[in-house]
């Protein structure tokens, strides 16, 4: 009913039970797979992750933001860095396999940093609003770090 295919990748199980997937909805256009979502009567919601994520609690944040990642990464890397070859998804989406030479490739793993900068008393802390973000949302400095 979208228009779009739907690539899932495995994020992982959860207390040794329940395994959670990221689904990335590639194609159609943003209209026709908000009326997907519309059509849910449990709240559900499309919405971009950089700016809905931080609402959500710990878990959920951190699967919406890890599926995201991914699913990115699986966008940027449809051809082989080695030889320019295709690309096919291994390991529940979380390896790239050249179908020409075989070289595989993983996401990048950037290193980043976040600080809470308090008070020397303890009872206040630095917050920033990124306009980027809804009114009254706050967070702590973060960002990423420069390799060398």
């Amino acid at each position: 009913a979208t228009g779009a295919e739907v690539r899932t990748t495995f994020l992982g199980i959860l207390d040794g039970k329940d395994a959670f997937f990221g689904a990335d909805l590639l194609g159609g256009n943003d209209d026709s797979i908000r009326d997907v979502f519309a059509k849910d009567d449990d709240g559900t919601h499309f919405s971009d992750t950089r700016t809905g994520a931080p609402l959500l609690s710990p878990l959920h944040n951190e699967l919406a933001l890890h599926a995201t990642a991914l699913s990115q990464w699986q966008r940027r890397n449809q051809y082989c860095s080695v030889c320019g070859g295709p690309t096919e998804l291994i390991h529940g989406g979380t390896c790239m396999k050249c179908t020409s030479c075989g070289a595989m490739s993983w996401p990048r793993q950037d290193p980043s940093m976040i600080a809470a900068i308090t008070s020397r008393d303890g009872d206040s802390i630095l917050l920033a609003h990124s306009q980027r973000h809804p009114p009254r949302l706050h967070t702590v400095l973060a960002g990423f770090i420069e390799a060398g």
